[in-house]
């Protein structure tokens, strides 16, 4: 799930939604919509939470996290309907069927966000390597002389797991 001020392009990631297999998407945050919608005014209090109550919350495809962030044309966002807007059959959904898990920041961790339209595409080109900057090449004779001061000393053994 993603948050964002109405109109602005940044996006930021909040959480992941959790569902039955016939609870949709569009249930399973509605059902949740104030919990989703003040974790993320205060996961993000400069940017989101002076709209706090207006927030849009959109949602990607499930496992597209580096789709997302390499801002892949295959992903496009979905915007949610609020509650009071009418969404079909959430009056059946218990809370028992759906979950949340917000984002958390770890020290120091400024989070995640992603660039996209109106219509939920990036607004970014897609972020690819060009085959020159894909190197595969052995070390050359320094970057040996590194590595191997820096395993002086050490039992090689300890440095992987022996399962």
């Amino acid at each position: 799930v993603y948050s964002r001020k109405p109109g602005d392009d940044t996006f930021w990631f909040t959480g992941k939604v959790a569902r039955v297999s016939d609870v949709t998407p569009e249930q399973a945050v509605a059902r949740q919509w104030s919990l989703i919608e003040t974790h993320a005014a205060r996961l993000r209090p400069i940017e989101l939470y002076p709209r706090r109550g207006k927030l849009e919350l959109w949602t990607a495809p499930g496992d597209s996290e580096m789709d997302v962030a390499y801002n892949r044309a295959t992903v496009q966002f979905v915007k949610m309907k609020r509650p009071e807007e009418g969404v079909e059959g959430l009056g059946a959904i218990k809370p028992g069927f759906v979950g949340f898990q917000g984002e958390i920041y770890e020290a120091g961790e400024d989070g995640f966000r992603t660039w996209r339209n109106d219509d939920g595409m990036p607004s970014q080109p897609e972020i690819t390597a060009t085959p020159e900057e894909v190197v595969e090449r052995a070390p050359n004779d320094a970057e040996m002389e590194k590595i191997q001061e820096m395993l002086k000393g050490k039992d090689l053994n300890e440095l992987f797991d022996n399962e």
